[in-house]
Formats: C-alpha cells, structure tokens, sequence
C-alpha cells in the first residue's frame, strides 16, 4: 500500500509538472544527457564570469574557466560543491533537476547546493516522514521536489515551517523501499533563508 501511495503521488507530480509545462515552446533537446550537462556547466561559468568584476588595466585577467572548474564551483559561503544550484538562472535549475530524475545514476555521489521552499508529507498506510527541497520555475507554474534526509534531525525540532524558504547541501544519493529504487539528497546541512 505504501508503495503505490508513494508511486501514484509521485506519477501524479509529474504528470502535472508535463501538463503545466506543456504550453511551453519546446527547445531543441540536447543529443544526450552529458552534452545538456555539459550545456549547463558551460552557461553556469559564462554567467559566473559575467557576475565577476571586470579586471582593470593595471590587474591581471583572470585565468579562463574551464569545464572542469565549472563542475566543482564554490558556493557562497566558499565551500566547494559538485553541482551549485544556488548560482543558476531558474532554467537551467529546473533542467539540472529534471536530469537527475531521469538519469539519476549521473548524479549519485556528487555534492548539491540548492535553495527551494520546504515540504513535508506521510503517505498513507505509512509511519514513515518524507521531506522535501521544492524548486519552482520562474513562472511558477511548474515545480520539482527533491527529497532529502537530514541525519541525526528529529521532526519538527530541528525543521522549518512549511513554505518557509530553505537552502539545502548534501550529496545524492538512492534508497531502495518496497522493491522500488528512490533517489534523494543525503543532507549533512539545512538552513532557513
């Protein structure tokens, strides 16, 4: 019971994530999960570098940004990260998330920095808490939740209000539940902002 629960709230999520979003003029899709990735590393270190001060005549230029510095950027606080969410245009965040849902095994293992507002639930049938990272588009009319586990947390001490704005570092990762593979983000910090 559990696990249809958990299957169908999840099957409903994303056809309503196709139907919101299926206005939308389609863009030419990338010719495989690797080259969008590497479309987004790409666009993430120009508009990285556009952000930057421009050196003056009297500094040196600053050497070129290359793929592999854009993979591992520093977040905000300066701790290096795999994926830095927080320093994407809302298209480009919402694209890196929907990859991670459809090629997961991409992603498992590397570090995620990503602000979203926060959401709880218990599907029925089930004892069990399931907490979330939700990212809106910029139009709002279509979000992606990310699932996460703070270790060592207690609900609802150590969490925020529903809807309250948080930020959330961890790395991804999977579990299996019921026969059925999941994937979430194994958070070692979550911050209200």
């Amino acid at each position: 019971m559990k696990k249809t629960a958990k299957a169908a709230a999840l099957t409903a999520a994303a056809l309503l994530l196709c139907s919101s979003c299926a206005q939308q003029p389609a863009a030419k899709a990338p010719d495989s999960p690797s080259a969008l990735i590497n479309n987004i590393m790409s666009e993430a270190a120009a508009q990285a570098s556009e952000a930057a001060p421009k050196a003056s005549a009297t500094t040196a230029a600053a050497p070129e940004t290359t793929a592999a510095a854009a993979e591992t950027p520093a977040s905000q606080d300066g701790t290096a990260v795999d994926i830095d969410l927080t320093q994407m245009n809302s298209t480009m965040i919402y694209s890196v998330i929907y990859d991670m849902m459809i090629n997961p095994d991409s992603y498992y293992g590397k570090s995620l920095l990503v602000d979203g507002y926060f959401d709880t639930m218990v599907y029925d049938g089930s004892d069990t808490r399931y907490f979330f990272v939700v990212v809106p588009d910029a139009t709002a009319c279509c979000v992606q939740g990310l699932e996460f586990i703070l270790t060592g947390a207690s609900y609802p001490g150590d969490y925020p209000e529903v809807q309250d704005d948080i930020r959330v570092r961890g790395v991804m990762d999977c579990y299996e539940e019921a026969g059925q593979m999941y994937t979430y983000i194994r958070a070692d910090s979550l911050t209200k902002i």
